[in-house]
């Protein structure tokens, strides 16, 4: 993830508001994921809100979404609803802030 940010391929913080204005990647974009679904491969997407409008307006081009790492089913959500929206190169970044800020890596 880190070689993706130094590219300046945008990063989706899927966090809530709070979480985000705490502490986030360095130049990260806060769209949250409004989550009311299991957290399962299978969940309910109907339950969930997640503006893809706020992503990047060319599906083709790369982008990141992360959240609170493995524990947290909100980026992984994020990133198949984006996926069924159009967008083409999605990266899941599973380990999120946890390990971003663990390997001492740029926040804001």
């Amino acid at each position: 993830m880190k070689e993706l940010h130094a590219k300046g391929v945008p990063m989706f913080d899927a966090r809530v508001a709070a979480e985000y204005a705490e502490k986030t990647i360095k130049g990260a974009i806060n769209v949250p994921y409004k989550e009311k679904s299991a957290k399962d491969l299978g969940f309910d997407r109907t339950q969930d809100h997640f503006d893809v409008s706020k992503l990047p307006a060319d599906k083709a081009a790369p982008l990141v979404v992360f959240c609170n790492g493995p524990e947290c089913w909100k980026s992984y959500k994020a990133a198949v609803v984006a996926r069924d929206a159009g967008y083409k190169h999605i990266y899941w970044f599973r380990g999120g802030m946890p390990e971003w800020t663990a390997k001492g890596l740029p926040t804001q």
